[in-house]
């Protein structure tokens, strides 16, 4: 999907197999350390009880380079004593460079 006039589209992730390796791309020197990566991707990531979560990336239209990342993950809850499924939006992260009005 192009957000009109942006220069950024965005990317359901999907089942590529780069999708790790694009999301520590992103995540390098905007979310935490780089030692604790490899931990998060198992940890929520990983084969979850609730299931994977969606992950969508932020592309820059003119480089084609993966620029954003930001994912929701489906979370097990309660609503009144019954089972609910609830989502978490997390590890929402955009290069410094393209921190801009537009998109975020």
């Amino acid at each position: 999907m192009t957000v009109a006039g942006s220069g950024y589209l965005t990317e359901e992730a999907g089942d590529d197999p780069t999708v790790p390796q694009r999301m520590v791309g992103v995540w390098a020197g905007n979310l935490g350390e780089p030692a604790a990566m490899a931990a998060k991707l198992a940890w929520f990531y990983g084969e979850t009880p609730a299931g994977r979560p969606t992950v969508s990336f932020l592309v820059h239209a003119e480089s084609r380079q993966t620029v954003g990342v930001a994912s929701a993950g489906p979370r097990r809850a309660s609503v009144d004593g019954q089972p609910a499924l609830a989502g978490v939006l997390v590890d929402l992260a955009v290069e410094r460079a393209h921190r801009t009005l537009f998109p975020a």
